[in-house]
């Protein structure tokens, strides 16, 4: 009887000893892509990719509208010429079209590489502001947002850094 009260006590106290066991490691998290997406620096990035791509439809627009001038031109030329040089006609307008079709691939691919550039150079310029934030709140771990399931919001230093990035990075 006396080791079944020993042991039960043993049992008690680890169990009870478990639940005021912390730890001693700060944890918070952050939201990079609403950081990105809302920062000013961001914004500026928006309204960059913005104008270039508003430029890239203008061009491919002018483009296109010409392309359909050149096919009702050679429609009307249709039963007027040789056939040959019907077929010289629709061959050069064929190869134009996929001139067109080409272009417009490496434009966006141009605008996605430059999307890509600019996304990594802000990430580069936040990341020191999240170091230096880390160290001045003795903070141990910062993750991302994405990847945190559930936790209080007082965890969540997302609007903390907004400030500082836009306090800092113009």
């Amino acid at each position: 009887m006396k080791k079944f009260k020993s042991l039960t006590f043993v049992i008690l106290f680890f169990f009870l000893g478990i639940n005021l066991v912390n730890s001693s490691e700060k944890i918070v998290f952050f939201d990079l892509d609403y950081v990105v997406s809302k920062s000013k620096a961001g914004n500026n990035i928006s309204e960059k990719l913005k104008k270039q791509n508003e430029k890239n439809i203008k061009l491919l627009n002018n483009e296109q509208t010409k392309l359909k001038k050149e096919l009702e031109e050679i429609k009307k030329l249709q039963n007027v010429i040789e056939k040959k040089e019907l077929e010289k006609k629709i061959k050069i307008h064929n190869e134009n079209v996929r001139k067109l079709n080409q272009k417009k691939k490496e434009l966006t691919s141009q605008l996605s590489e430059l999307k890509k550039k600019e996304i990594i150079e802000l990430i580069n310029k936040i990341n020191p502001i999240l170091e230096n934030y880390m160290n001045s709140n003795s903070i141990d771990f910062i993750l991302s947002k994405q990847g945190v399931y559930l936790s209080k919001k007082t965890n969540d230093i997302t609007k903390e850094i907004l400030e500082l990035v836009d306090k800092n990075i113009k």
